[in-house]
């Protein structure tokens, strides 16, 4: 019977260890890429297939299967891939000039039509989470 218990509780401080270390590397990864400064311009853009996500299905749009990167070269000499989320990589074309800020996961367009759509989508969201407000809460 201690055999069992012992083998049952090893299973579980296994599963435990794992999981801890899964989030920490998590958390790691999210707080290095917000404590990044730096600015710069798009020298290339590249996708790369990620096969971990699957078989692309029929009914999942193509984006969901792929990593999406910037190649910056930033104003202090050095080259960074930079990954970014589909609908930064879409928007940022080659030549771009591009902004990373502290606190900030990803970098941003630092053009001002970029700054005017980042506005503009800001002021969509504000104006959508009032009307749920005045909806939910009568206010």
């Amino acid at each position: 019977m201690n055999e069992f218990l012992s083998g049952k509780s090893a299973r579980v401080v296994l599963v435990l260890l794992t999981v801890a270390v899964a989030a920490g590397w998590l958390l790691w990864d999210r707080s290095w890429k917000m404590d990044q400064v730096y600015t710069g311009k798009i020298v290339e853009r590249y996708q790369w297939r990620n096969w971990l996500r699957g078989v692309k299905r029929v009914n999942k749009p193509a984006y969901h299967y792929y990593d999406y990167y910037w190649v910056v070269e930033c104003a202090d000499g050095e080259t960074r891939d930079v990954e970014v989320p589909y609908h930064l990589f879409d928007d940022g074309k080659v030549g771009d000039p591009v902004k990373k800020a502290a606190g900030e996961v990803y970098p941003y367009i630092d053009t001002p039509e970029a700054l005017q759509n980042r506005e503009m989508k800001q002021r969509l969201l504000n104006d959508a989470v009032e009307g749920v407000k005045q909806k939910v809460f009568g206010q």
